[in-house]
């Protein structure tokens, strides 16, 4: 009995660990203009990857669903780097959350490009470079 009780304590311990070590802090940077994207920032996924280039997960969740490879979609998971001190980005890895539940992941590893002022990608560039 005793034996079962400690087993118990450890199982809802490393329940609770994993629980919040792989959570998420999403915080909404803006809407597009067009209104029907808006772009999220997990806090809880941002990492310095050198002194001038971080790393994070970010959300677009769209009002009316956008299509990809003619698979309409209404969420895009995306990982991100952004250059600080050049304010280039590049997507490491995206993933599709498409309308009938399936999803599809890319790995990618563009090349860096220039943030663009005025932009969703533009208001994340300040949060994580400030």
């Amino acid at each position: 009995m005793k034996n079962l009780l400690i087993m118990s304590l450890l199982v809802c311990a490393a329940l609770l660990y994993y629980g919040t070590a792989f959570a998420a802090n999403w915080i909404r940077m803006g809407t597009s203009d067009d209104e029907n994207a808006t772009l999220y920032v997990d806090k809880e996924s941002v990492i310095g990857i050198s002194r001038s280039v971080v790393s994070a997960w970010t959300k677009f969740l769209f009002e009316k669903p956008e299509t990809f490879e003619s698979k309409p979609f209404s969420q895009m998971l995306v990982h991100i780097e952004y250059d600080c001190s050049e304010k280039k980005t590049r997507m490491i890895e995206l993933t599709f959350n498409y309308s009938d539940g399936s999803q599809e992941t890319f790995n990618l590893e563009k090349e860096w490009s220039p943030v663009k002022a005025g932009t969703l990608q533009d208001e994340s560039y300040l949060y994580l470079c400030r």
